[in-house]
């Protein structure tokens, strides 16, 4: 690696494993795959504008499909990658809801808790915030 101003000589990062490669390489392939399928899409329907003279049918169509390809390829891709959400996928049954919940001391179950029901913007303390 050729010397870089100031006598700095640039640190290469280490390469990834090949699986991991051939990995980032199907990312890149459908992530221009998507994008072109949005151009081809719409210059395919402002090429129909001007030969049906149908304008701006042609192009408003082929956005919606351009989308709706580009969508799809990229569902797929996040399939073949294991890309999954994982917010879809967690178990919520253990969790509580914030809108149900009382307004109970945890030491005592039948009690609730004081803090949260005085009138004294201070708190139990009384320190006004001060």
């Amino acid at each position: 690696m050729p010397d870089l101003p100031g006598g700095f000589r640039g640190i290469r990062p280490p390469k990834p494993p090949a699986g991991e490669r051939r990995r980032q390489a199907k990312a890149y392939e459908g992530a221009f795959e998507a994008a072109f399928s949005v151009l081809i899409a719409v210059g395919i329907g402002h090429w129909a504008d001007g030969y049906f003279e149908i304008a701006p049918v042609g192009v408003l169509s082929g956005v919606v499909l351009g989308f709706a390809a580009m969508t799809v390829r990229l569902v797929r891709l996040g399939t073949q990658l294991g890309i999954t959400d994982e917010n879809s996928s967690r178990d919520d049954s253990d969790e509580t809801d914030p809108a149900n919940e009382s307004n109970q001391s945890a030491d005592e179950p039948g009690k609730t808790n004081e803090a949260t029901e005085t009138n004294d913007p201070g708190g139990p303390s009384g320190a006004g915030g001060i």
